[in-house]
């Protein structure tokens, strides 16, 4: 079910529905937090937000997680 909060997520965040989209990423990754595209999507969300330091934070995890593939 990852994939379908991830896409809701997306579909969110088409809408500009930004606290809905970072919900949705959110339960994307407590389901499955090896997912780099849910990290991604979510740091996205955390800068269109004008939340810079949890976007940065967020695109961590990120990069630890490209560097392990």
């Amino acid at each position: 079910f990852e994939h379908a909060w991830n896409n809701l997520g997306l579909a969110y965040f088409g809408l500009e529905e930004y606290k809905k989209a970072k919900n949705s990423f959110q339960k994307a990754i407590s389901l499955k937090d090896t997912n780099t595209d849910f990290y991604y999507n979510l740091a996205c969300t955390y800068k269109k937000m004008n939340n810079k330091k949890q976007a940065e934070k967020i695109l961590k995890i990120y990069n630890t997680l490209t560097e392990e593939k």
